[in-house]
């Protein structure tokens, strides 16, 4: 019997977050796949933040780069070419802003999917699983699946094998300490615009 698993990207704007300067609360990982292979997805990103750097508010050179190289630019179609990006947008939500990427893959291999009989365990065979590898400073918060973490100690999460809408919501672990949100520099942008 074949068995269908998700890889996530996590590198999925995980070139946000190089610069150690953005950082966010939550993230939200959607995916729904067709029956061809084909699908789409989007993630969200809750309560976008600056680090300080070297102790100093970098909000505005963070912000910057939010928008020229994020939302206006292409560094998240360059860092995942195998997503088609069909909407990117800054909201404000719940007093915090946040960042969705919405896109689209042709098939699901593309897309971090792959098939693998008993690449994780024999229990695990009759399960779609997607696996979530931690290492980018996330622990998974909630999700529609179930947590096999326990089972294979590394962070894994199945689903029946007829699902097909996944979805995840991760909390970043990052130190946030020094961090500035940047819902008041988006305002101000924002009325720029009009």
């Amino acid at each position: 019997m074949k068995v269908f698993y998700i890889r996530i990207f996590i590198l999925i704007l995980a070139s946000l977050l190089a610069s150690g300067c953005l950082s966010y609360e939550f993230k939200q990982y959607t995916f729904k796949v067709n029956d061809d292979g084909s699908g789409s997805g989007s993630i969200k990103f809750i309560n976008l933040a600056s680090q300080d750097e070297d102790s100093l508010d970098v909000s505005l050179a963070d912000f910057d780069k939010l928008i020229n190289d994020y939302l206006q630019g292409t560094s998240f179609e360059e860092g995942n070419p195998s997503f088609k990006v069909n909407n990117k947008e800054l909201y404000e939500e719940d007093g915090v802003l946040c960042g969705i990427v919405e896109f689209t893959f042709d098939d699901y291999f593309e897309a971090g999917f792959y098939t693998d009989l008993n690449y994780f365990n024999d229990s695990v065979t009759d399960s779609v699983l997607i696996y979530y590898d931690g290492e980018f400073d996330e622990i998974v918060w909630e999700s529609n699946g179930d947590d096999l973490s326990e089972i294979l100690d590394m962070p894994v999460i199945s689903w029946a094998l007829d699902t097909k809408f996944f979805y995840i919501k991760t909390q970043s672990i990052q130190d946030d300490t020094n961090s500035h949100e940047l819902l008041d520099i988006y305002n101000i942008w924002q009325q720029s615009q009009e």
